[in-house]
């Protein structure tokens, strides 16, 4: 990799709150990006259940974002319905899976330039 392509990538994961090595793996912002693999699944209709395969994620960058917006714009979320979860909790759990998949496919855009 040559040190300017690694220069923007460090640029761009800082810029997105990226940190590869956590204490306990990926995390986004502080947030453990596997523990909202659930919500991956359950926006992706089950075709992802994971954040590790960044062009997947990316290919379905839009689907989640329209997604978790609908949801958000409901009288009650998915999760709030499925889970008993509290209103106030489900949209954090969405602004967070939102911002992770933002940050995620930012990464690749700059992997791939």
């Amino acid at each position: 990799m040559s040190f300017f392509r690694n220069r923007k990538l460090r640029k761009v994961a800082e810029e997105n709150g990226i940190n590869f090595d956590g204490h306990m793996g990926l995390s986004i912002n502080g947030k453990l990006v596997s523990e909202f693999g659930y919500l991956l699944r359950y926006y992706t209709d089950g075709n992802l259940d994971s954040f590790s395969d960044r062009s997947k994620l990316y290919a379905v960058k839009s689907q989640v974002i329209e997604a978790v917006d609908q949801d958000l714009a409901a009288e009650k979320t998915r999760e709030e319905e499925a889970l008993g979860i509290s209103r106030a909790t489900a949209e954090a759990n969405l602004r967070n899976l939102k911002a992770i998949v933002t940050a995620l496919s930012n990464y690749y855009e700059a992997e791939m330039a």
